[in-house]
Parts: structure tokens; C-alpha cells; sequence
């Protein structure tokens, strides 16, 4: 009998999601390009010279562990090397977990329990389900590890896809990145003290999130709501903005003026979150050489085509919800950097925040050797 042939996985399993999210965070360093503009937005002004050689000096690098060297160091997936320059990187440690659709549940204290809403959709997640229940453990002590050494503990965080289904992905037209939740070991703990729970019990426990507001989110066996803020603006803003500060001191190496540069990559920036950014700046801010309308009408129907792409997937999603509000606050945060940039170049190593991500050349070089560590490792 001849042997079934498999084109495709049963189910979207962790491998998927985490080679596309840290694939498509590698791919915003490689080239300057990668926002998908200026094939898109060429045709409105004209783009600035860059310099393509300072890319091709920059490839991204991705490095995986085999199962049986996973198991043994702890369960970390990936680790993705992305060169700064002047020889230098910037790290995140990340633990992907993969989640499960869920209708609602009959947990007393769940904030999705039927009894209080219907319907009450939402994506559920394990984590510190490895084989000895460790895994939240053994992410503990990477974080104090860092911390030790002067280097934010928000460094290490898990990152929970809100696609969980072959469809969902398959109809899905941006980056997953846009649809994962971030959680930082101290973010987690210092919910779980407030609440009275053990999360290092030996046992495996959940996150929940909801698909249309992320702000409804909770962390079980015991179920309790977190209350802090949600970090996942800061975690992208981060990567946006060591993106943007590359690719800007490249513009700027050809002498183009720095009004026009940071019109260019807030521009990029909106066309890659699909926002209208006229929304968020005003015309004089973003436009000083014209052309109004035919931005507007651009970013008024790529707006459109997200919303529509969505409802596509998520049913229960309106146009009116806030569900893409958080992008909005990420352009803003961007773009008030960029404005309180006095100088016409920005040093990545000491100017970009440090909250969620850190600077390798800063933790001694021991420990640098020793970053085989429990998780994934994205350099960049």
C-alpha cells in the first residue's frame, strides 16, 4: 500500500507560527525594503537614495536547536542574529507557545465564563507544559541572570500568536507579529504575586486573550485577570524603532534632508501597521512637500482592506471596535521620537529604549558565551 503524501500540517502548530513571527521580525533588518515600500507608495513621491551595500553587510541569521539538544537545554526553539553595526546586536529572549481556540469556559472566576457574556470567543494557551514543568522556572533564572548583570528582565518574555487555525492563517493578509501578545517573565509574576497564585508549582498553567481586545486577558489554573498595562506596543515599538534608526542613519549618509527622511519612514511605518497616519499627525507634520490628497485616499482604503481582511476571520469584529488602536499609539510613540531626535543621527546603542530588549556588548563575555540559554534568542 502506497504511503499517504501530506502537503500540508493537520493543524497550525507552534513550529509554523514561530518560524513566521521570528522570520518576519529577520526580515524587517535585511533589507531596506521589507515594509513592502516603496513598491507601494513610489508612484506618490519620490524615495530617497540609499546605500544598499550597508544591507548586504547585515544578513540576518537564523540558528534552531535539534529536539534532542532542546530538551536538554530547556526548550528554547530558535535563535535569529541580526548585526547592528559597528559590530554590534540586540537581543529578546522569547518562549512561543501555540493557542487553542476556545468558545468560552465554566471557570468561576474566568473573565470568559459564558455565565457573564455570550459569546465569549478567545484564544487559550498553555505554558510551563514542558515534560517537568519547569519551563516558567528555568525562564526565571535567564531573567535574574540579565538582570544581575544590568540588563532590563523584560528581555525575556513568552509570545502567544492570537491565530489559531490553518483558515484564520491561510486568510491572514499582514504579519503575525501585528497578532501576537507579548508577556515578559516580571510582567507575569508580578500579576501572579498580586493574585496569590503559584506559578511555580510544578504544573502546567494558561494564558487566555481575547481576539478583538487584548486588554481582556488572564492567567489560570486559578484564574485571575492581569491589570498592568499591556506591553505589546513597547515590545514592537522596539523593533520598529532599531529598524527605522538603521535605515535612517543610511538615508542620511546621502545627504537627504532629515525632514524628508522622517517622512519616509513614518510613511513606511503607517503602510506596514495599515493605519492612516493622518489620523494620528497632523498634514503639516507628515507631509511638507504636499500631496494630501492622494495620501489620504491611499491610506484610507489600505485602512479599509485590514478592516475587511479581519472581519474576514473574526466575525464579531466592527469597524468601530479598538481593536487596531494599539497601532495608532505605536506610530505616535515613533514618530515622537523621531521629532525629539535633535541630532541629524541617532546612536542605536545608547538612544533606543532598553525596556524589552538590550544590548549584547553590555552583559560580560562569559555570560555572552553561556546565551545558549533556555528560549528563543532574537538578535538584532
Amino acid at each position: 500500500m502506497a504511503t499517504a503524501v501530506r502537503t500540508e500540517p493537520i493543524s497550525l502548530n507552534e513550529s509554523t507560527l514561530e518560524t513566521n513571527i521570528v522570520g518576519e521580525i529577520a526580515a524587517l533588518f535585511n533589507n531596506p525594503f521589507n515594509f513592502g515600500y516603496p513598491a507601494r507608495l513610489r508612484w506618490l513621491f519620490d524615495f530617497s537614495r540609499i546605500n544598499l551595500n550597508a544591507f548586504n553587510r547585515r544578513k540576518t541569521k537564523i540558528y534552531r536547536l535539534t529536539p534532542n539538544e532542546e530538551n536538554k537545554g530547556g526548550g528554547w526553539d530558535s535563535k535569529v542574529v541580526i548585526p547592528t553595526g559597528k559590530n554590534g546586536s540586540r537581543a529578546i529572549f522569547i518562549q512561543f507557545k501555540r493557542g487553542k481556540h476556545s468558545e468560552g469556559n465554566d471557570l468561576a472566576d474566568s473573565i470568559f465564563n459564558l455565565k457573564k457574556k455570550t459569546p465569549n470567543k478567545h484564544a487559550e494557551f498553555d505554558f510551563n507544559d514542558n515534560s517537568n514543568n519547569n519551563q516558567h522556572a528555568t525562564l526565571k533564572s535567564l531573567s535574574d541572570q540579565l538582570h544581575a548583570n544590568g540588563v532590563s528582565p523584560n528581555s525575556v518574555m513568552y509570545a502567544f500568536p492570537r491565530i489559531t487555525s490553518l483558515d484564520a492563517f491561510d486568510k491572514l493578509q499582514e504579519d503575525l507579529l501585528l497578532h501576537t501578545s507579548f508577556l515578559t517573565l516580571p510582567e507575569i509574576d508580578d500579576e501572579a504575586s498580586n493574585a496569590g497564585v503559584d506559578l511555580y508549582d510544578n504544573s502546567t498553567h494558561h494564558f487566555r486573550t481575547c481576539y478583538l481586545d487584548e486588554k481582556r486577558r488572564e492567567i489560570s489554573s486559578k484564574p485571575f485577570q492581569l491589570r498592568q498595562e499591556n506591553i505589546n506596543e513597547g515590545v514592537i515599538t522596539e523593533i520598529i524603532l532599531t529598524k527605522l534608526t538603521f535605515l535612517r542613519d543610511q538615508f542620511l549618509k546621502q545627504r537627504s534632508p532629515l525632514n524628508i527622511v522622517d517622512t519616509d519612514l513614518l510613511l513606511m511605518l503607517a503602510d506596514y501597521l495599515k493605519i492612516n497616519p493622518l489620523e494620528s499627525i497632523s498634514q503639516d507634520e507628515l507631509l511638507p512637500y504636499g500631496t494630501y490628497n492622494e495620501f489620504r485616499d491611499y491610506f484610507v482604503q489600505l485602512k479599509k482592506q485590514r478592516n475587511n481582511n479581519f472581519s474576514g476571520i473574526f466575525q464579531d469584529f466592527n469597524d468601530n471596535s479598538n481593536t487596531f488602536n494599539w497601532r495608532d499609539r505605536v506610530f505616535k510613540r515613533v514618530a515622537t521620537f523621531l521629532a525629539g531626535s535633535q541630532r541629524d543621527s541617532i546612536d542605536m546603542q545608547s538612544q533606543v529604549p532598553t525596556q524589552f530588549s538590550f544590548n549584547v556588548s553590555a552583559l560580560p563575555e562569559q555570560m555572552r558565551l553561556e546565551l545558549d540559554g533556555p528560549v528563543t534568542m532574537l538578535t538584532f
